[in-house]
Parts: structure tokens; sequence; C-alpha cells
């Protein structure tokens, strides 16, 4: 079961309806609950419900929190425009999308989409991700866990820091962990190019 409330000092029934919404709020919140326990807070500047869409639009900025099963923070993400699906509690992030994980991933796009149901972060647009290790990454099409400590990209291609062994990758052999420890070296005739200016 899921739940939602709101809580503004400055929201307002608005008829009639149709086209027009059906409620208005500014500068609130939104907390999106499973079983009793918070799964999101959405904060809004402007928020217009349409109640026979079935949806709920934002704008003027959105910030939502993701909270994991345990009920501790996990991910935020922000973005100029939004909306909530009331059917299935999905919500959207639309423009300027930037997702910062806990774990200190980043992620940029100008669509993402979180499937409530399956607990995921989803979009077919183009990415960017830079790691905590610095890595960055991009692409199209994007499914990550709401924590991303789980996530794929369709189509990737990247920049990395890391050294890359060429000749054993065309012998399809990597270095082992065990070569990296007791010292081996990794060659790559392309540090320059893989490397951030």
């Amino acid at each position: 079961m899921v739940l939602f409330a709101c809580k503004s000092d400055n929201q307002q029934a608005i008829a009639p309806p149709g086209e027009v919404p059906d409620q208005q709020g500014w500068n609130s919140k939104m907390t999106a609950t499973v079983n009793g326990r918070v799964s999101a807070i959405i904060q809004y500047g402007h928020m217009e419900r349409y109640a026979n869409q079935r949806v709920v639009r934002f704008d003027g900025g959105v910030e939502v929190d993701f909270y994991n099963a345990e009920g501790k923070h996990s991910s935020n993400v922000k973005s100029k425009r939004g909306t909530l699906y009331e059917p299935n509690n999905d919500v959207e992030a639309i423009e300027n999308v930037v997702v910062v994980s806990d774990s200190g991933m980043t992620l940029r796009s100008e669509r993402l989409r979180w499937d409530q149901q399956q607990q995921k972060i989803l979009t077919n647009d183009f990415v960017v991700i830079t790691t905590a290790e610095r890595d960055t990454l991009w692409g199209h099409g994007f499914e990550s866990d709401q924590s991303m400590k789980n996530w794929s990209i369709l189509r990737p291609t990247g920049v990395t820091e890391k050294k890359l062994a060429l000749d054993a990758m065309e012998d399809d052999k990597l270095p082992s962990n065990a070569d990296k420890e007791s010292g081996g070296e990794q060659k790559s005739s392309i540090d320059s190019v893989m490397k951030r200016p």
C-alpha cells in the first residue's frame, strides 16, 4: 500500500475540473510511503493536481529524496519539472535532471523515471555518470536501484582514470588482482587518450 501526504499553507481547490487543475500548491512537500515506511519525499516550487487524469505536475524546481527499506536516505534527484502518476505512484523528473547517490555517484540526464513498484530509476534518454572513483561514463538508456548501487547503461562509452592493459585485452586476458597486488605494472599505450586532462 502506498500513501501520499501533502503539506502546504498555500494549497487551494480550483473549479471547474478538466484542463484546469483541481488543486494547486506552492513551496510544499509530498511524502510517499510503502506500508507506513517513507520511500520518497518530493519538494516542489509549484504543483498542479488533475484528478480526472490522475496526474500531478510539478514545476518551479523539484527535489526528491529516496529512502531504502531500512528508512535510510539513499539518493537525491533534482530537476526543473516533474510528474507524479497517481495510478502507480511513479515519478518522472524532467529537464536538467541531476541524481546524486549517497555512495558518491552522480547522474545527469534530461528525463528520468522512478518506478515505485520496482523501486528503480529508469530512462531511455542520454545519460552522463560520474562515479565516486572519478570515472565518467555516458550512453543511452539507464536502469538502477534507487540507491544507485546496482546499475547499467545501454550502449555505454566513457573515460576512466584506470590504466588499461591493451595487450592483455587483445589476448582475452586481463591482469589478475594478484598481479596488481604484487606490484606488477599495467602498461597502456592510450593513457593520454583515456585519462582526463
